[in-house]
């Protein structure tokens, strides 16, 4: 029988020490079956603005449809656009992930295991005081794609790819969004 991808990974022994540190507590080693869906949001690469972009597969952070929908509730009251919640609640750094103004998804096609936990909180930016609160769920999964550029891997593709609403006015047209 084959193992099953990711099985051999010792999330203690093989994430380095900056995903360690991304979550509030040690994560649940979870299997995941076939069909199940993720949310990411990305950067477009945009040479006029400098934006270097994101690649979906080969950055291992993902959430819920349910995580998805706590961040669109959120986004409208705090006249907060939605990828600004996000880097909120999952604690992103702009460093990390400078604008979050699209969103993928993306669903399995092999079992694999992810680890799943809460965000800690982050840093704004490095040297500041302020601090991005966490507190969303989060799944890990890496060596989803071996590629940088790739839309597709062995262990997932992606089922969706838009822009999210970035203002609060956005929001409100977007809260029958189900995504």
């Amino acid at each position: 029988m084959a193992a099953i991808h990711n099985e051999a990974y010792v999330f203690e022994r093989d994430a380095p020490p900056n995903t360690r540190a991304a979550f509030s507590s040690p994560p649940r080693k979870t299997l995941l079956n076939p069909g199940v869906e993720f949310r990411r949001f990305i950067t477009a690469e945009n040479r006029r603005t400098g934006d270097k972009g994101n690649d979906i597969f080969i950055r291992p952070w993902s959430f819920s449809k349910e995580i998805f929908q706590r961040i669109l509730a959120h986004s409208d009251p705090r006249g907060l656009g939605i990828g600004d919640v996000a880097r909120i609640q999952l604690a992103v750094s702009k460093e990390f992930d400078a604008r979050m103004e699209w969103i993928c998804v993306i669903y399995l096609t092999q079992p694999i295991f992810g680890w799943w936990g809460k965000a800690t909180r982050q840093l704004a930016t490095r040297g500041a005081n302020i601090y991005l609160g966490g507190g969303a769920e989060q799944v890990f999964l890496p060596n989803l794609a071996a590629d940088p550029p790739a839309t597709a891997s062995r262990y997932a593709r992606m089922r969706f790819f838009g822009c999210a609403p970035t203002t609060s006015e956005k929001c409100k047209q977007a809260q029958g969004l189900h995504i």
